[in-house]
């Protein structure tokens, strides 16, 4: 039986996920994290969100963003060690009147059927397309974590020792942090 390569089990994870958790940025800087139902295609990640969502506004501002999908806590063997999938990508508008927008509406479309049809319904819906800017890392459990090319290509096992705390001391004041 041939093994399977971790960039192929994570791209296997991230093919059982509806939702991706975003962390965005505003150009003040102010951070936001929230979800998106997505649809991976030929390397993207895309999402349709509205305008009322923060997380559209921040993406429409920054264009800088990290991706995360996660494993389902009810599932997990150990609540420290789920399966989990990060990376950090460049977002852009997918305008309507592209062949990438029609082709992407289908895959939402077959993905999530009505539920789908609802929001894109709406008069501020944009698509999005996300795309990996740099090796993401995928992590099955403890001593488990790889970091795996953009385009799924390769992955390298993540290897270290654990540290002491080294030089963290009680603040002066005498107040936990």
């Amino acid at each position: 039986m041939a093994k399977i390569l971790p960039e192929e089990r994570a791209l296997k994870f991230i093919a059982t996920r509806k939702t991706l958790f975003m962390a965005t940025r505003n150009t003040k800087g102010v951070l936001w994290a929230s979800y998106s139902p997505f649809v991976y295609h030929d390397g993207h990640f895309y999402v349709g969100i509205n305008y009322i969502a923060q997380h559209t506004r921040d993406l429409l501002e920054s264009n800088e963003l990290c991706v995360f999908f996660r494993e389902d806590e009810e599932n997990a063997k150990n609540i420290y060690a789920l399966e989990r999938f990060a990376v950090n990508c460049l977002a852009r508008v997918v305008h309507e009147a592209s062949a990438e927008w029609h082709e992407v509406i289908r895959l939402f479309e077959g993905k999530f059927g009505a539920q789908f049809e609802l929001a894109r319904q709406l008069r501020d819906f944009y698509l999005f397309s996300l795309e990996p800017t740099d090796q993401g890392r995928y992590v099955r459990g403890f001593a488990q974590a790889f970091d795996v090319a953009a385009d799924f290509g390769s992955s390298v096992h993540v290897q270290g020792n654990h540290q002491e705390r080294g030089g963290v001391s009680e603040p002066e004041d005498g107040k936990k942090r």
